[in-house]
Parts: structure tokens; sequence; C-alpha cells
């Protein structure tokens, strides 16, 4: 008994230096990656470790162009982003903050439910009428969902500055038009695939 909880008490401690001890690294996309450390390193990739399921390590790197900012435990946040013309990186350190913001916003709220199940319905359509061209319905679909611009979700929950700030609604739009074209892609690719096993069954 007094093993189980000396055990229990030191699991227990392990959990809690994790989550006290993660770092957090923003990459430019507005995505968040959770990690345990981050070792220092003078390549143009960022380190880091990430716990795998049997509670080892595994180390990982993303490049050092597609990182935004890095928050160490115990340490001030460092900006990694610098306006650079040349790269590609034409924004502000102001502007590129309020364009991640745009993109944080929506990967968190924005939802397209109807993209997937749209992309799944119109592939066998096109494939019994079009036969071999409907193989490129997902694409064909995701061009027509893509186009539509989408609208803001929760704009209660940000403030009216950035509600009216440009480069904060490029970075919501660009982010919620990947996530409907995504959708309608894997939703197209299934329906395909579903289409290619039907017909092969009924022409046996």
């Amino acid at each position: 008994m007094k093993q189980f909880i000396l055990f229990f008490f030191i699991g227990f401690l392990v959990i809690a230096n994790y989550a006290y001890s993660q770092d957090t690294i923003t990459l430019i996309n507005g995505k968040q990656i959770a990690a345990i450390s981050i070792p220092d390193s003078e390549s143009t990739n960022i380190y880091y470790n990430v716990p795998k399921k049997d509670e080892t390590l595994k180390l990982k790197k993303v490049d050092l162009l597609d990182v935004y900012s890095m928050k160490i435990a115990g340490k001030p946040l460092k900006i990694i982003y610098k306006q650079d013309s040349l790269l590609g990186y034409e924004l502000s350190f102001n502007d590129m903050t309020n364009f991640i913001k745009g993109e944080q916003h929506a990967i968190k709220y924005f939802k397209s439910p109807l993209a997937f199940p749209v992309g799944f319905l119109a592939a066998p359509v096109a494939v019994i009428y079009t036969g071999y061209y409907g193989l490129l319905s997902p694409a064909v679909v995701a061009t027509a969902i893509g186009l539509k611009t989408p609208k803001l979700k929760k704009p209660e929950l940000i403030s009216e500055s950035l509600r009216n700030d440009k480069n904060f609604i490029q970075g919501y739009r660009i982010q919620a038009t990947k996530a409907k074209v995504r959708n309608a892609i894997f939703g197209g690719i299934a329906g395909v695939a579903m289409s290619i096993i039907l017909l092969t069954v009924i022409s046996k």
C-alpha cells in the first residue's frame, strides 16, 4: 500500500511538472505546438520534444521561417517573426500579429459541417454522369466551395478594432477557406472511393 501511494505521488509530480514546464511554439499559420522542452539550436530549425504514448519523448523540428513566436516556461515571450519582403513576409510586426489572431480565431470557432457531405454526395453523381471525369469532382467541388467568402464567427468575442482590421479579417478568411476546402476534398475522396467500389460490385 505504501509503495502504491509513493508511485502515485511520483506520477502526480511528473504530470504536474510537465503541465507547468510546457512550452509553446506559435506558427505563422496560427497553429500552436505544445512542447515539453525546446533545446537551444543554432540551425535554421527549432527542435522540440513531444510526449509519445509510451511516455517517452520524440524529437521533432519546425523551420524557423514558419515560426512566429516561442514561449518557454519561466521566460518572456520571444518573437521570431521579422518583416522581410525578400522572404515574402511583407507585413509589419503589428500587422502579422493581427493576421495570426485572425487565423487562430478561425481555427477555434469556424466550422464547416456541410463541406464534407457536399463533397461526398457530389462525387458519385459526377462519376455516374461523367465517368472517369468524375474523379476530378473533389477538386472541382473544393474550388467552388472555396470561392464563397466565409462569414466571421463569434464576432462578439473580439474587439471592434480587430473586427475592422483588414489583416485580422484576411487571416481569418484564409484559414477558414482552408478548412472548407480540406473538408470538401476529404468528402470528395471518400465519395469517389465509394463510387468505385459500387461500380465494381455492380459490374460483377
